[in-house]
């Protein structure tokens, strides 16, 4: 499956190349992060468990945001 991507990415990017514009630019970030953040990391998962278990949370489903609310507060 990575292989055809990068095929397709290389193509696609052929293309672009080609074609009669001033300047082209290729960006590949490795990882975009949200401008709200949906993600966590495993110190503050840990903090988390541990906080709802002791104190109780509002709601039964946590989501990132409330981990990290949680986790990090």
């Amino acid at each position: 499956m990575k292989i055809m991507w990068a095929r397709v990415r290389g193509k696609t990017e052929n293309v672009l190349f080609d074609m009669p514009f001033q300047d082209a630019y290729m960006f590949r970030p490795a990882y975009i992060q949200p401008i709200k953040s949906k993600v966590t990391n495993s110190e503050t998962l840990g903090k988390a468990l541990i906080r709802a278990a002791a104190n109780g949370y509002n709601k039964p489903i946590l989501e990132s945001c409330d981990i990290n609310k949680i986790g990090e507060g």
